[in-house]
Parts: C-alpha cells; structure tokens; sequence
C-alpha cells in the first residue's frame, strides 16, 4: 500500500474541484515560494526559508508567515522586488501586496508528544 502526502492529496483535490480561487492561490503560493529561493536560497539554509511560507492570498494580497521579525524586515524592504518577479512569474499583475505575520508553526503543546 502506498501512502501520499496530506499536501499533495489536498493540492490535488484542489485541482479537482475546479474552484478559481483556491486554483489562483495554488499558483500564487508556487511561485513565491520559487521567487523567495531564487533571491535567497545561495544564502540561508533551506530549512530556514522552508520556515517563509505564504498562508493567505485574497483580493491581490498575498500573506506570509515568517519566523521572525527580523524576516518581516527583510521582505518588507525587498518587497518590491519580489512583486515584481513573482507577477511576471505569475504573467500579469496577479498580486498587488505582500504582507508578512511572525508567527511559527511550533506548538509547545506538541513538542513533549
């Protein structure tokens, strides 16, 4: 018996449902998290950015979780930059704002489990 990934049976169920939102958000998530390791991934380690991970797009806005607020700084002063690469990654202005919430995905309640 193969087992898939939870991600990819949700990306996939996504694709199904034919829903253009959750399609333009699918694409908009891929083609940051693209844009983000091109500027950065000769950097940082990639278990530090795969920590940057976008978790809303609505209305052109997109919302990124990031680790710190030290990350928040530094894509706030890249912004525009990436708006750039990411809609002609994109092909047209699909996203207009990019905004960044410090937060993780750490659960003390977790840890000890």
């Amino acid at each position: 018996m193969t087992f898939l990934k939870l991600s990819e049976v949700l990306k996939s169920s996504i694709l199904r449902s034919g829903d253009p939102s959750s399609l333009a958000a699918l694409r908009v998530f891929k083609a940051f998290q693209e844009v983000f390791f091109e500027l950065y991934g000769k950097k940082h380690a990639k278990k530090e950015l795969a920590r940057i991970t976008p978790k809303k797009f609505s209305a052109g806005v997109l919302v990124i979780r990031v680790p710190s607020s030290v990350w928040g700084q530094e894509l706030k002063l890249k912004k525009e930059e990436v708006l750039k690469k990411l809609n002609k990654n994109l092909g047209g202005q699909i996203v207009k704002e990019i905004r960044s919430r410090v937060g993780t995905n750490y659960s003390p309640l977790r840890a000890g489990r």
